[in-house]
């Protein structure tokens, strides 16, 4: 009797494992039909390059040229951020940036998370996920961060812990950022906060909620 009891029991917890794996299962399908079905933001046209393979490195190579002041121009789907980047401060990490925005790198990527709770649009990642690496990893430069914060508009890199900033960067949208100044600080919105607005009030989807519901590249 014993034996049977042990039996029927482990029938049933493989049952449940099993129904709740299929469950698993079809919620994993459903989203990614979701995600797919996704229209780009703003009325916009996806780009040419999506979903091309992105390449990794070794290392940026140093193309940073002495008594220049660097803008970067990012054209989103809804329009136009431009950032004041801060050489000064941040030159290894805007090397990087400056880098890869010249082997195009950036070009057809989406902003893939919007964590509304900190007010932040993350992109620069190869596959459009937080867990895809460049290839390298740059140095923390929180010298900017330290004496200034995070403030709407500040340009920052992503990380999984100290030193480990690649090519993913963040857009602080609100002044929901309290986070400590962990994060190099490499830049300023000087044009387009109220693009980055715009975009932050997109509604989110996924398991994490934090997907846009719509693509924005």
């Amino acid at each position: 009797l014993t034996l049977f009891q042990d039996r029927q029991e482990a029938a049933a917890a493989e049952q449940q494992t099993a129904e709740a794996a299929s469950e698993a299962a079809r919620a994993a399908s459903e989203e990614a039909k979701a995600l797919a079905d996704r229209e780009v933001a703003c009325g916009a046209e996806a780009p040419d390059n999506v979903g091309e393979e992105r390449r990794t490195y070794a290392e940026p190579e140093q193309v940073l040229d002495e008594d220049v002041d660097y803008q970067a121009v990012v054209d989103t789907s809804c329009g136009e951020v431009v950032i004041d980047l801060a050489e000064d401060d941040a030159p290894s990490t805007v090397n990087s940036f400056v880098f890869l925005a010249q082997e195009g790198f950036y070009d057809g990527l989406e902003i893939f998370r919007n964590a509304t709770t900190i007010g932040a649009l993350q992109t620069g990642s190869g596959s459009n996920d937080a867990s895809w690496q460049i290839g390298y990893t740059i140095p923390d430069e929180l010298a900017l961060a330290e004496d200034q914060g995070y403030a709407p508009g500040a340009v920052a890199m992503a990380n999984a812990g100290p030193d480990t900033g690649g090519s993913q960067f963040f857009f602080v949208y609100n002044d929901s950022f309290a986070l400590d100044p962990t994060f190099t600080r490499f830049g300023t919105v000087v044009e387009g906060l109220d693009v980055l607005e715009r975009i932050g009030s997109i509604e989110t989807m996924g398991a994490q909620g934090e997907t846009p519901s719509e693509v924005i590249y």
